[in-house]
């Protein structure tokens, strides 16, 4: 049966009596990356290609945030397992003492993770008789285009919601095995120890990145890997933080200093395309979708969650990738209307030990940081 190509899709002509009522729109790879192509991770080179297994933690080439998987098997419900080889930590044999079945034949360890995945369905459309002639955007291509850009929309939130509660929203909706939970590494600004006694005086400033940049090599989280813009690679960690953040951070004098030494050299580099300034070894980035504090902390609207992120952190799986259809009933041409679903998920990599059936986990890729940030204007 022959393809006829129009647009972005691919449309099977009705040539037989089997199938001569039905019209197929088929997945392809440029509406797949016209969704791509505006998410900030994807961008900025952070998710990792998709081979079908996973290296081992310490591989230099799987050092993205986003971890990726297609498995076209599944449906919505449905689960896909990223696995996981730890590092081997045992300690050595010496000289001629027995290794031969004693504890220095370290067994390997496993560690996995479950993403869930869910379907995301949105529609748009014309109701009315103006014909396509006087009006150009009522095609499948005008509502391709826009419908791929609110999925990437979702899908920008949907990760940095997998960094806050473990799973995208859509998923932790439609399914009840994928309950959201806080991010197991949580600090704040300034002297503060909890989100409610976050105060005016622990904005974000140097001092958290050092911090941070402390508590990523003490606790060994592999850092992500950045293109150089001339071939290569440069290695360290990312900080997505508000607009609102940004501006405390610009007030901070030790920034400032550092900004003055050694902005020349520094933003002439290719890597900070896109990034608003690197500090301790952390890339920094602004999103406006980071959250405010939790309900019912005091003066929650003026604090913010910044996500710093290093190798690991959130796994990606799809089940059933882009497609758009059109509205089966038209009215006569009357009604114009088409829909986008995909069904895929995001999870925060708290990766379960396979050696105790999957109750304890651990997440060495990420963490979360409040601070104050009240609106600047």
């Amino acid at each position: 049966m022959a393809g006829i190509v129009s647009g972005t899709f691919a449309r099977y002509a009705e040539t037989s009596n089997n199938d001569g009522n039905l019209t197929r729109f088929l997945f392809t790879d440029d509406l797949h990356q016209q969704v791509k192509d505006k998410l900030l991770f994807a961008r900025q080179g952070w998710m990792g290609p998709d081979r079908g297994g996973e290296d081992p933690q310490d591989e230099k080439e799987v050092y993205f945030p986003i971890l990726q998987r297609t498995d076209l098997g599944k449906k919505r419900g449905d689960h896909v397992i990223l696995p996981l080889m730890k590092n081997l930590t045992g300690a050595a044999t010496v000289g001629n003492s027995k290794l031969l079945e004693t504890s220095g034949e370290e067994a390997f360890a496993f560690a996995y993770l479950k993403v869930y995945v869910e379907t995301m369905r949105h529609a748009t459309g014309y109701v009315g008789d103006m014909s396509e002639v006087r009006n150009p955007f009522l095609s499948e291509e005008s509502a391709s285009s826009q419908l791929a850009k609110w999925l990437a929309d979702q899908e920008e939130k949907a990760t940095l919601d997998a960094y806050y509660d473990g799973f995208s929203a859509h998923v932790v909706t439609g399914i009840s095995a994928a309950s959201a939970t806080d991010n197991p590494n949580w600090f704040y600004g300034g002297d503060a120890t909890t989100e409610e006694n976050v105060d005016s005086n622990d904005t974000l400033g140097t001092a958290d990145f050092e911090k941070m940049s402390v508590w990523a090599e003490v606790n060994k989280i592999n850092a992500i890997r950045v293109p150089d813009g001339v071939g290569g690679m440069e290695e360290g960690y990312a900080m997505i933080i508000h607009p609102f953040q940004m501006y405390d951070l610009r007030q901070d004098s030790v920034w400032q200093q550092a900004q003055r030494e050694g902005n020349e050299r520094g933003w002439k580099n290719p890597i900070f395309s896109g990034a608003k300034g690197m500090y301790a070894g952390i890339f920094i980035y602004t999103h406006t979708l980071c959250e405010v504090a939790a309900s019912g902390v005091t003066d929650r609207n003026n604090k913010r969650r910044a996500i710093f992120t290093g190798a690991h952190a959130i796994g990606y799986a799809t089940a059933v990738p882009e497609q758009v259809n059109r509205r089966a009933e038209d009215d006569y041409g009357v009604v114009r209307a088409w829909a986008i679903s995909k069904t895929y998920g995001y999870a925060r990599a708290d990766w379960l030990n396979d050696s105790d059936s999957g109750t304890t986990s651990f997440n060495q890729s990420s963490a979360i940081v409040t601070t104050y940030a009240a609106q600047p204007y």
